[in-house]
């Protein structure tokens, strides 16, 4: 009878330790797939930075202010594939739950303009990752990457939020933009939205704000004006003499060189650019010589 229960025993033990040898191995291959998995998003992140840089070889050294702009401007059709989901990487929030296999976006602002940029990326499992916050306890940050042009402060300085806020002229531009699609909106009709004229001044139907830098009311510039610090140029899309569609320069200050909107070789101080109509919208420097023109 003891042999009995000494052999039951013994087929227990067996069993206990076969188990825990599957977990310990199973436990390795998670190891393994999630280190595969990491490698790959790295990567890809690499290839995001590599794009921004482009980005801004293109746009006179300044990088953007939405990491979505580089879809919209042609740089990615869409963000390389998350390696676990397959589904496209995404700009998430720093304090997301869910990081993995995606990054976040910081644009690193000076008075007028996106001056350099740092950008997170997240891999898989439970290491401790790279300190972003100057604490010295990791943050589970895989990757830490820095734009190539610009002075940065320290990362941790960033993701606290210290060098994230846009300046006046960037939130007043975004409030100006929302208030003529609106007014397109409301008096849209079967063919789609229908946006003002002109902004003038004496007669513009949108409320518009003070410039950041006088303290004036803002008011539209041409590129080449004396006082376009801190103005706007209005530049409106006609479609069979309606106005379907517009692009919106927002001109910073004379020491930031800008966007060179006219594509005549100089920069015009345009440090934001938006834009509202539909696809079939030309490109700003002809739209802008067709307005010159017209």
């Amino acid at each position: 009878m003891r042999l009995s229960r000494l052999a039951a025993l013994l087929a227990m033990l067996a069993l206990l330790l076969a188990g825990s040898s599957c977990n310990l191995l199973d436990r390795s291959g998670d190891k393994r797939a999630q280190q595969r998995l990491s490698d790959i998003s790295r990567q890809h992140v690499h290839l995001v930075r590599h794009q921004l840089e482009k980005w801004a070889e293109a746009h006179n050294g300044m990088y953007p202010d939405r990491i979505e702009q580089l879809i919209e401007d042609g740089n990615f059709e869409t963000f390389p594939d998350n390696p676990a989901t397959r589904s496209p990487m995404s700009d998430v929030d720093y304090e997301a739950n869910d990081r993995s296999g995606n990054f976040t976006y910081y644009p690193v602002y000076g008075k007028d303009a996106v001056i350099g940029f740092y950008l997170l990326g997240y891999g898989y499992g439970e290491d401790a990752g790279e300190d972003v916050t100057g604490d010295d306890v990791g943050d589970k940050v895989q990757l830490v990457l820095a734009s190539k042009k610009g002075r940065l402060p320290a990362v941790s300085e960033v993701v606290s939020g210290k060098y994230t806020t846009p300046p006046l002229l960037f939130t007043r531009l975004d409030s100006l933009n929302a208030e003529i699609g609106s007014w397109g909106s409301e008096h849209g009709d079967g063919s789609g939205k229908i946006f003002p004229g002109s902004l003038d001044p004496k007669n513009s139907p949108v409320m518009l704000p003070q410039n950041p830098f006088t303290d004036v009311q803002m008011k539209p510039s041409g590129i080449q004006a004396a006082d376009r610090f801190g103005n706007f140029a209005y530049v409106p899309f006609r479609l069979n003499g309606t106005v379907r569609g517009y692009y919106l320069l927002g001109f910073g200050t004379g020491e930031t060189p800008g966007y060179d909107v006219d594509k005549d070789g100089t920069p015009d101080n345009v440090v934001k650019i938006l834009r509202n109509g539909p696809d079939s919208m030309p490109e700003l420097h002809v739209l802008i010589g067709q307005n010159s023109g017209s």
